[in-house]
């Protein structure tokens, strides 16, 4: 066998099987062993890690957010919700018998002076005849005008949503429609839209809707009924506002045997006014 030459000795290199120079830092502190520092510190135990080419280019680190593998419909979404109006601010004008019937009474009071001062000044001078007939035909207007009074004697108490759908609506279903009662259960938001922006307004939209639906279908004197069938929304206790969905149904009156005319599908919200009563978000058709 070949003699190789052997290293020389050297006193400081541990025994292979030493376990322990595992624990011995002497080595650590020879000339060679010290890990590459960028700059000179004041305190020999602290050293400086040297950045390398790669780290430098690698950029600043992008976060992982919790729900990056969701899918997007399961990610989390801010909640956006509209503000809640107070009672008086969602409601201005509550109803009343008062508002009502007032420009009804109003005009009733008003005929009915002018009837009296006609017949007297037609009596006093003697003409009996036409005093009799001036009476017949005034008696017969002021029938006429005492209508809207009549065909709302009934109060309208939404203690429910569909209970305020079903009189907005049934204020229709008269040969005279009493725009009125409609234009007070609106809250303030359904009193504005595309079509209208006051009573004026809202008064002609539905005479002209009135009259489409009638349209080829039934004679100008003849009425509409409105129907609410098929309503849903959740439960209304202890809330002030509301969705709901129902369906139209509109039939001329004296043909229920017949098929509805047109049924239209509504969405509507609603809010509590101070009154505690129900009103409507929108005084449209679709």
């Amino acid at each position: 066998m070949e003699n190789h030459p052997q290293p020389p000795d050297d006193d400081d290199a541990p025994e292979i099987a030493d376990a322990a120079s595992l624990f011995d830092d002497s080595a650590a502190k020879r000339p060679g062993a010290e890990p590459a520092r960028t700059g000179e510190s004041s305190d020999p135990g602290v050293f400086e890690v040297e950045e390398t080419d790669e780290s430098s280019r690698a950029g600043p680190a992008v976060p992982v957010f919790a729900d990056e593998g969701r899918e997007p419909s399961k990610r989390a979404r801010p909640a956006t919700t509209k503000p809640r109006l107070e009672p008086s601010e969602a409601v201005p004008e509550v109803w009343s018998r008062g508002a009502e019937w007032g420009g009804s009474l109003a005009l009733l009071a008003a005929s009915a002076v002018g009837l009296l001062v006609i017949l007297y000044a037609t009596v006093s001078i003697g003409f009996y005849g036409p005093a009799f007939l001036l009476l017949i035909v005034g008696g017969a207007v002021l029938t006429l005008l005492c209508y809207p009074i009549l065909i709302t004697l009934e109060r309208p108490v939404r203690i429910t949503p569909e209970q305020a759908v079903a009189d907005f609506f049934g204020a229709l279903s008269h040969h005279v429609p009493h725009y009125k009662r409609m234009w007070l259960l609106l809250s303030n938001a359904g009193r504005v839209s595309e079509k209208f922006a006051s009573f004026e307004g809202f008064r002609s939209y539905w005479k002209g809707r009135v009259a489409e639906l009638k349209e080829g279908r039934a004679s100008s004197t003849t009425p509409l009924k409105f129907q609410i069938v098929d309503f849903r929304s959740e439960k209304s206790a202890g809330k002030s506002e509301i969705d709901a969905k129902f369906t139209v149904r509109v039939s001329v009156r004296g043909r229920s045997q017949e098929a509805p005319i047109e049924e239209v599908r509504v969405s509507v919200s609603l809010v509590k006014g101070p009154d505690r009563m129900w009103y409507l978000d929108k005084g449209t058709l679709p």
